[in-house]
């Protein structure tokens, strides 16, 4: 799913490769979208600690048009949906 994402977007960035990579922001985002049914074109994400390969996701609607995202007890993202 990462290499085919990559590969898809053309990103070289050497954090997103090795044995624990860093998920990209924009691949976070297009899977809020698949898995909520999220259809939003304007937003607000701020991304306070990294995603790893092998962390789980957990994503928490805190009202209609914010969630946040956290993984290991951690805070990964918050996100602001205008539209």
């Amino acid at each position: 799913d990462l290499t085919n994402f990559l590969l898809k977007t053309g990103d070289k960035n050497s954090i997103h490769f090795g044995e624990n990579p860093v998920i990209p922001g924009l691949m976070i985002l297009e899977k809020i979208s698949e898995k909520l049914n999220y259809n939003f074109t304007i937003f607000n994400i701020k991304f306070i600690n990294p995603l790893l390969l092998r962390s789980k996701l957990n994503i928490f609607e805190i009202t209609k048009n914010e969630l946040i995202g956290t993984a290991e007890e951690h805070l990964i993202f918050k996100l602001k949906i205008s539209k």
